[in-house]
This record gives structure tokens, C-alpha cells and sequence, in this order.
């Protein structure tokens, strides 16, 4: 005998060697993703204002940060101020775009219907809710930044109302189960 030689036979040109899984039977059909209630969609579109809104708020403040520098701490030289407000508009235009970005994402992947996507906007709002009120106790807002921040407690009070409602949480509990 020259060699070890299976007793296997080859597989047909174009099966699989492995085989493949079964067709699904008459009643078994393949779920396809479920369709998002208005309540996600409203949570969705809520998050893309309050990314467009975030952005109009650097904006707006690019015009107003060296006058709010000037008058929080007037003792300072024109140099002083000038590397405050340079500094203070990178650090505002990062936060501003890295929110805008992160929200504009979780918009779009609850209209997918994933939970996570409704549950860091969740998390971002609440603490956001809680420093605002806390800034509106020390009574130091002025009429602006008092308009911007019922804007923002606005918005962010419609996106929890959404998002948690009833028919919310079915449509993420749909997605999530196996298809």
C-alpha cells in the first residue's frame, strides 16, 4: 500500500462541505426589524435639535465670550484676556462638536433601535438637568443664558418623555430580540 487513502468520498462540485441550515418552515419567518413608533422618532429628532442647538450656542458664543471674560474678572490685561477667550473657545467648540457628533449618532441608532443610543442621551441630559438647576439656584444667569438654558431644560425634558414612553421601550425590546 502506497499511502494513507480515505475511504471518504469528495463533495459535490458547489456544495458546501458542511452542509447549510435548513430552510425556515411555512411558519417560521425571518423578524425583520420593527419599525420605530413616533415616540423614538420624536426622541430622535429632539437629539438632532439639541445638537443643532449646541452648535448655535458655540456660535453665539464665539460674539459673547470676551465680554462675559471681561466682566466676570476685570482685572485683567487685554493679553490675559485675549489667551482666556482663545482658550475658552477651544475648549467650547470641542464640547460643542463632540456632543453634537454624539448626539446626532444616538438619534440615528434608536431609529435602529438600539438601547444604548437612548440611554447615554439619557445619562448626558440628566446631569446636564441637574447642573442647570443647580446653576439656577446660585441666581448668576443672566437674561441670555436664562433663555438658552430653558431651551436646553425644555428639549431635554421632551427627549426623557419620548424616549421612556411605553410604546418607546416595546419598539427597543423588539429590536433586541433574537430575529
Amino acid at each position: 500500500m502506497s499511502g494513507y487513502q480515505s475511504d471518504r468520498s469528495t463533495p459535490d462540485e458547489g456544495a458546501h462541505p458542511y452542509g447549510s441550515m435548513p430552510p425556515p418552515s411555512a411558519g417560521e419567518a425571518f423578524a425583520a426589524r420593527p419599525e420605530p413608533p413616533q415616540e423614538v422618532q420624536r426622541a430622535a429628532t429632539i437629539l438632532y435639535i439639541t445638537a443643532a442647538w449646541g452648535l448655535v450656542g458655540l456660535v453665539i458664543s464665539f460674539f459673547t465670550i470676551e465680554d462675559a471674560v471681561r466682566d466676570a474678572t476685570p482685572t485683567l490685561t487685554d493679553a490675559e484676556i485675549s489667551t482666556a477667550v482663545t482658550g475658552g473657545l477651544i475648549f467650547a467648540s470641542i464640547f460643542a462638536l463632540a456632543f453634537a457628533f454624539l448626539y446626532f449618532l444616538c438619534g440615528r441608532k434608536m431609529l435602529e433601535g438600539r438601547n444604548w443610543a437612548r440611554i447615554v442621551p439619557t445619562v448626558l441630559i440628566g446631569i446636564g438637568l441637574l447642573f442647570s438647576l443647580l446653576g439656577l439656584g446660585t441666581g448668576q444667569i443672566s437674561g441670555a443664558s436664562l433663555v438658552s438654558l430653558v431651551i436646553s431644560l425644555a428639549l431635554g425634558a421632551a427627549f426623557l418623555f419620548f424616549a421612556w414612553r411605553r410604546p418607546s421601550s416595546e419598539f427597543f425590546q423588539a429590536a433586541r430580540a433574537p430575529r
